[in-house]
This record gives C-alpha cells, structure tokens and sequence, in this order.
C-alpha cells in the first residue's frame, strides 16, 4: 500500500527509542493523543475558542515534555520560516524541512514533537487557520523558551 513501509528493527537501533520503526505519522499521532478531548481541533481556532486556557495549559505540559530536547536555534528556524509564509501553499512547503529536522534528532519526545507540528500544518486550509497556527507556535517558542534545556 502506498506510503506503508517496511519497518525491521534493526541491530543498531537507537537505545533513546526504538522510532525507527515508527513513521512521521505515527509518531504525530502520539502526540494528537495529547491532546485529548476534542483540545487538538482546538489549537488552530484557539483565538476564537473558549477553551484557550485549557489549550494554553496543555500546550505548556506538552512543550514541557515533548520540546525540550529540540534545540532553541532548530524551533526558531522553523518558527523563521513559518512566520515567512505568505499563504497556506508556502506554509505547507515547510513540511520537508520539518522531516529533516525530524531526522537529524535523536531523541523521540523530539521527533514526536516536530512529526505533531507537522500534523498541524497538514490541517491549516485557509488564511484564518494559517494565522492561527502562526499565533500557536508563538506560545510554542515562549513555553520552549521557559522549559528548553538547549
């Protein structure tokens, strides 16, 4: 089927996690399922939401436990260049560097949350989510800011 993979654990898997196995996908998913409760259809509305307190809170934990072994200088790059994109087609461009970043990371509480802004960026359709999401990652690099370790 198209986009399956065939994922063997090999012998020199990674001792931080065994995400070798796991697609961009599936790891993204693990962190939709942090988002419970109907939160994650939230974050790209929150400014008209009345759950922002509860979206803010989980966004916190979620950096918290997710983010902090993403280096400051890798999120401002990809908070540079989501801040540049002009419409929803540049945005959506950005998803192969965020694969590459993905990529280089070894640790996969990293990798989820980098595969998570990449789900996000999946979902933003039209002008209004696209600014949505740029004032979401904004709270991203502040919460990254008080709980990032690099």
């Amino acid at each position: 089927m198209k986009g399956e993979k065939n994922h063997q654990k090999d012998s020199n898997s990674n001792p931080k996690g065994d995400f070798r196995t796991k697609t961009f996908a599936e790891l993204a998913q693990e962190a939709d399922n942090f988002f419970k409760n109907g939160l994650k259809s939230e974050l790209l509305k929150f400014k008209q939401s009345d759950k922002i307190d509860a979206i803010f809170e989980k966004t916190e934990d979620f950096v918290e436990e997710y983010g902090k072994d993403v280096s400051t200088h890798q999120l401002r790059n990809i908070f540079q260049e989501i801040k540049k994109a002009k419409d929803v087609a540049s945005l959506k461009l950005i998803r192969p560097n965020l694969a590459y970043i993905a990529g280089r990371l070894d640790n996969i509480k990293a990798k989820t949350f980098v595969a998570f802004l990449d789900s996000l960026i999946k979902e933003v359709k039209d002008e209004t989510t696209l600014e949505n999401f740029k004032d979401f990652m904004e709270a991203i690099v502040a919460y990254h800011k008080f709980y990032g370790s690099k």
